[in-house]
C-alpha cells in the first residue's frame, strides 16, 4: 500500500491520492462500517446495481480513472466493470458540484495538444528570449547560444522536466540564484499582453473550444462513476457518488481579462458544469513544462 506523506502538498499529491484510493478499496472490500456506507450510497445513486468488489487500477498518466468496481446488475445478474474517478480534499466542507472540484484538475495536458499554448510559447519566446532580454537580465554568458524557437519549444517549453538547452539550463540556475524563485514577475507582465494579443486571433479560441470538447468527451467517456471524498480518509470524511457525465457541444468560451497571474478562462457546454482552463508552467514560470489544465 502507498504510504501517506506527512505534508499534503502539490508535490506529494500523487502519493497521497494513491494512499486514499487504496484505503477506499480496502473499505469496500472488507465490508467495514465505512465500506458498507459507501456501498449503500452507491446503490441509492445507481439504482439496480450493487458493488461486488473494488480493484486497484488506473493511476498512470494515460489512465483517466483511479480504480475499478465489479458491479452486478441486480435484475439480470450481469456483471460489469466500471471505472471510478476519485477526487478528494482534506478540507472538511460541504461537497459541491462539479465532482472533480475536490481535486487539482481533471485533465492536465502538454502544450502540444493546444494551439493556444503554442501561441503562448511563441509570444513568450519573441518577447523575452529573441529580444535577449532574459540573457541580459540574468547574465547568461555570450558563449551560450540563444536557441531558435523550435529548439527552445521542443527542449525547454514542451518538456515535462527541467529545461534541456544550455540556454534554458543556465537561465533557470541564474534566476534561482538571483531571485530564489522563477520568472513570476515576467509572467505577470506577460499575461495581460498575451490577452490583448489573443483577442486579435479568434481562430485560436475557436480551436480551443474544439480541443477542449474532444479531450473532455474522451476523458468523461472513460469514467463510469465519480466518488468525492471530503475530509481526512483516516479520521473522518464525507463522500458523494455521482453518475457518468457526458458532453457533446461547447456553447461559449471566455477568459479572465483582469488576471495578472496565469492565463485562465471558462468553457460552457451542455455538460452540467462549466469547465475552467488554465495555461501554466509546470516546472517554474518561464522555464519548462508549459501546459493546459482543465478543472
Amino acid at each position: 500500500m502507498s504510504i501517506l506523506t506527512k505534508v499534503r502538498s502539490k508535490k506529494n499529491s500523487k502519493k497521497n491520492e494513491e494512499y486514499d484510493t487504496n484505503k477506499i478499496i480496502k473499505f469496500i472490500n472488507t465490508l467495514c462500517e465505512t465500506g458498507v456506507k459507501i456501498s449503500q450510497q452507491f446503490e441509492s445513486v445507481f439504482i439496480g446495481y450493487k458493488i461486488l468488489n473494488a480493484i486497484s487500477s488506473g493511476g498512470r498518466r494515460k489512465d483517466h480513472h483511479d480504480f475499478t468496481l465489479s458491479i452486478e446488475e441486480i435484475d439480470t445478474k450481469l456483471i460489469h466493470c466500471w471505472n471510478v474517478e476519485h477526487k478528494g480534499t482534506q478540507k472538511k466542507s460541504t461537497i459541491d458540484a462539479p465532482p472533480w472540484k475536490g481535486g487539482v484538475q481533471f485533465y492536465n495536458g502538454g502544450m502540444e495538444k493546444f494551439k493556444i499554448a503554442e501561441e503562448y510559447a511563441k509570444y513568450w519566446y519573441d518577447l523575452f528570449i529573441a529580444t535577449e532580454r532574459l540573457r541580459e537580465e540574468f547574465d547568461i554568458p555570450k558563449d551560450i547560444q540563444t536557441p531558435d524557437y523550435i529548439t527552445w519549444r521542443n527542449n525547454d517549453a514542451k518538456t515535462q522536466g527541467n529545461p534541456k538547452t544550455p540556454f534554458g539550463i543556465t537561465l533557470k540556475k541564474n534566476v534561482r540564484d538571483k531571485l530564489g524563485s522563477s520568472l513570476i514577475n515576467h509572467r505577470n507582465e506577460f499575461v495581460p499582453l498575451f490577452i490583448n494579443h489573443i483577442k486579435s486571433k479568434p481562430e485560436i479560441l475557436d480551436s480551443l473550444k474544439e480541443e477542449i470538447l474532444e479531450i473532455t468527451k474522451k476523458i468523461l467517456e472513460q469514467k463510469d462513476a465519480w466518488l468525492e471524498i471530503n475530509g481526512n480518509i483516516d479520521s473522518g470524511f464525507t463522500f458523494k457518488w455521482s453518475k457518468k457525465l457526458t458532453i457533446s457541444k461547447v456553447t461559449s468560451i471566455s477568459f479572465n481579462e483582469e488576471t495578472k497571474s496565469d492565463f485562465t478562462g471558462r468553457v460552457d457546454s451542455d455538460l452540467d458544469y462549466p469547465i475552467n482552463f488554465i495555461i501554466r508552467w509546470g516546472k517554474g514560470a518561464g522555464f519548462s513544462n508549459l501546459r493546459v489544465d482543465l478543472k
